[in-house]
This record gives structure tokens, C-alpha cells and sequence, in this order.
């Protein structure tokens, strides 16, 4: 039996809600066991797929000098290291459960197979080696060896990855489909520092802060607009973050206007004048494309950086252009790494299911058919989703609707029978 599941984004706690608790995951490990019993299985294979460990999601990096941000001139090992123990240290009753093992407590078949391959979040994970060895050891494993960067498992008829890949904002490598991981994309654009790392931080994570200076002693409602201005980070889509913020402004009284105005034009500012962000835009700007990666980024935060937020509308349609679209293309990158595959003699038509997560949004979709008549098989496209709350837009334009999403995907493999 393979289990999948990604984006579960355990954090320290300094910018925004936890994760579920640890019942959630003994609950869960027991509905696993049990359907591995029922399965008969020989082996259990447990895959994250990444963005498991949230390092970039954290005030810590502010207590440092910006030379020693992950996105600095001399990025400090010792500094995430840091960030990956208070990680831990905040979630140690889950990670006592991880590492410990499975099989006696819960009554596994055999005891669970971890398999750890790295999104975006947790990039720095596989970049150290200190930190390989803390992220082994934290689901019990040994070594500080290279992660994998994808999964392939022909027998289970599954290929797996992040899928930050197909992310601009996420991913500092141009991707070629369906390898084994070690050369369908090259090991630097893994390690290299995404955009969307400094957005997380020093805009997403650093904009509570400044609003939080300027409101907590002057407002009872400071706390309050705090609170809901770090949930920005489960808004989906990721276009609908401004009218997030923008509702959330709303609900609070006009006199705070003021200070979400100056808090706003400051971490803007701030966010261009990081070096990064100038490198990056020069690098990534296209001239042959008047309205790139890099002119979005550039227009929206020079908007948000000289225009009243609290007045502003045009910003919307800018960060909705800039961050959607790019979940709805990844059926389409699944189809593309299904033929890839297919060019392998020894994968031809093995491979069934391609497996992502990073969207948040937990999907299946139809990609096809192979086989000669009489014995079909189906090809999908599953998305592994998050077990994070979900902060949807609603279609009317009228707010926002929240869930909570515990989401996990079973293959089995010849053999094992699915009971249910």
C-alpha cells in the first residue's frame, strides 16, 4: 500500500494558526492501519510530498540581519537550522509520534515505509546536510544523504512530485517531465532561492508585523486585524490574497485606515529594495513580453508601495493575473509528464497515476486511457491538496468561505484489495 499526502506546513507559531494536532494524526494513522489490514498488505509506504516543514513562513528570519536571510548576500545555515528546531520544538508531540514508529502502536500490518521529497517550503531541507539529518530523524531515519525530488513507484503505478516545478514564483528551473528526479531537472534549480520565498516572508509574514506595531496600543481591534491579516497565507486562489486583506479592512473601523495605509506602502517599499528582488526581476524580465513574471511582481508592489490600499482596486486584477492560472495548467503538466514517461522502454504505459500537491486543492481528473481493448487502464491526475485550513473566495464576490481539509491518497498495488 501507498499513502500520499503533502502541504501539511508545520510552522513555529510566530506567523499565523497551527496545524492540526496530534489526535488528527493518531486518528488518521489508525484509519491507516486498518485499511492496510483490510488490504492485506505486504509493505506500507507513507510519501510526503513535500512543503512539510514551513521555514519560510516564520518571523525568525526578521531577528537577523537580511545578509543572513535564506535570500541574502551570506545565507547562516546556523539560522535555519534555528527555524527547522523551533518547527519541531512546537510540533514535538506530532514529531514523537513520526518518529517512533507506526506499526506496533497503531496496528500496522508491518511497520511504514517514510518517504520524504521536498516542495518549496521546505527547500532548505535539502540543501544542508544538517538539516537533511534533522528532517530523517524527525520521521525516524537515519543519514544526511540527498532527499529524493520526486517519487517513482512503476509497481504502484505512480509518479510523484511537489509540483512547484510548474510554479514561476515557486521554482528557479525550467522542468523537464518525467524523470527519475536526478535529471529531469538540474539539483541547482532545486536549491536556488524561489521569488516566492522573499514574497512569503518579507511581504506576506512581515505585513502583520508592521500592522501589528502600529495598532495593537492604539486599537482593541488591533489583535483582531493582526490575526486575520496572517491567515492571508490559506487564501485560494493565491490571486484572491488582496481581496482578502481588502475584506478584512473593511470589517474593522475606518479609523484604522491610516495605519493599514502606512503599513502597507512601508512593507511594499521595503520588499523592492531587497536586492533579491531586483536581481530577480532584472533576471526574469522578458522584453519580448511586455507583461511577464516580472512586470506583475514590479506593477503590483509599485501600486501597493504609492496608491491607498484601502482605496485601490486596480491591484486586484494584477495579483489575480500574476498568481492564477497556474493551478489550472497542471492537468495539462500531468498529460506531459505522462508521455515523458511513456519514452522509458522499462515505464511504457506503467505509470497510472501522477501525483502534485502544492495547490492546496485536492483534485482528480480524467487523463487519459491505455492498453488494448479489454484491458484498459486509467490515467489520472490526483492533487494531494493540505490538511491547512482553506480561505476560498466566494464566486459572488461576497467574502470568503473557510474549511478544513484532511486529505490523503491510497494506491494500492496488485494483489492488496481496497475493502471499501
Amino acid at each position: 500500500m501507498l499513502i500520499l499526502l503533502s502541504d501539511l506546513h508545520f510552522m513555529d507559531g510566530t506567523a499565523g494558526v497551527d496545524n492540526l494536532g496530534c489526535r488528527i494524526f493518531e486518528r488518521m494513522f489508525a484509519d491507516m492501519a486498518d485499511r492496510a489490514r483490510q488490504a492485506g498488505a505486504q509493505e506500507v509506504k507513507i510519501a510526503l510530498l513535500g512543503d512539510i516543514f514551513d521555514l519560510v513562513r516564520t518571523e525568525h528570519w526578521f531577528d537577523l540581519d537580511p545578509e543572513l536571510r535564506p535570500w541574502g548576500s551570506r545565507p547562516s545555515e546556523a539560522a535555519a537550522v534555528d527555524a527547522f528546531d523551533a518547527i519541531v520544538a512546537r510540533n514535538s508531540s506530532t514529531f514523537d509520534l513520526f518518529s517512533r514508529g507506526l506499526g506496533e502502536r497503531f496496528g500496522f500490518p508491518v511497520e511504514p515505509e517514510w518517504i520524504y521529497v521536498p516542495g518549496n517550503h521546505d527547500r532548505l531541507c535539502n540543501v544542508y546536510p544538517s538539516l537533511r539529518r534533522r528532517a530523517r530523524g524527525s520521521l525516524g531515519l537515519a543519514g544526511d544523504e540527498p532527499l529524493p525530488r520526486v517519487l517513482l513507484e512503476p509497481e504502484y503505478g505512480v509518479y510523484g512530485r511537489h509540483g512547484h516545478e510548474f510554479d514561476p514564483y515557486n521554482f528557479e528551473g525550467e522542468p523537464v517531465f518525467g524523470g527519475s528526479g536526478e535529471q529531469d531537472v538540474e539539483a541547482k534549480a532545486y536549491e536556488e532561492t524561489p521569488i516566492g520565498d522573499v514574497i512569503a516572508s518579507e511581504f506576506a509574514s512581515k505585513l502583520p508585523v508592521l500592522v501589528r506595531h502600529r495598532s495593537v496600543e492604539t486599537s482593541p481591534h488591533g489583535e483582531t486585524l493582526v490575526d486575520k491579516f496572517r491567515e492571508l497565507f490559506d487564501v485560494r486562489p493565491l490571486g484572491a490574497i488582496v481581496d482578502w486583506l481588502e475584506v478584512q479592512r473593511s470589517r474593522q473601523p475606518a479609523s484604522l485606515d491610516g495605519l493599514i495605509n502606512d503599513a502597507m506602502r512601508q512593507c511594499a517599499d521595503e520588499f523592492a529594495d531587497i536586492p533579491f528582488v531586483e536581481e530577480w526581476i532584472n533576471r526574469h524580465d522578458d522584453w519580448k513580453n511586455p507583461f511577464d513574471e516580472a512586470d506583475k511582481l514590479e506593477m503590483l508592489f509599485g501600486l501597493l508601495g504609492h496608491v491607498d490600499f484601502t482605496s485601490m482596486r486596480s491591484a486586484l486584477s494584477i495579483a489575480r493575473s500574476g498568481a492564477e492560472g497556474h493551478e489550472a495548467h497542471y492537468p495539462e503538466m500531468a498529460r506531459r509528464d505522462f508521455a515523458q514517461l511513456d519514452a522509458d522502454p522499462e515505464l511504457r504505459d506503467r505509470i497510472q497515476y501522477v501525483v502534485y500537491g502544492h495547490t492546496h486543492s485536492p483534485v482528480q481528473v480524467a487523463v487519459g486511457v491505455v492498453g488494448d481493448f479489454g484491458n484498459e487502464r486509467s490515467r489520472v491526475y490526483i492533487n494531494t491538496g493540505t490538511w491547512r485550513p482553506s480561505h476560498r473566495h466566494a464566486l459572488d464576490d461576497s467574502g470568503f468561505v473557510t474549511w478544513s481539509n484532511v486529505t490523503v491518497t491510497y494506491v494500492y498495488r496488485p494483489g492488496e484489495v481496497d475493502a471499501d
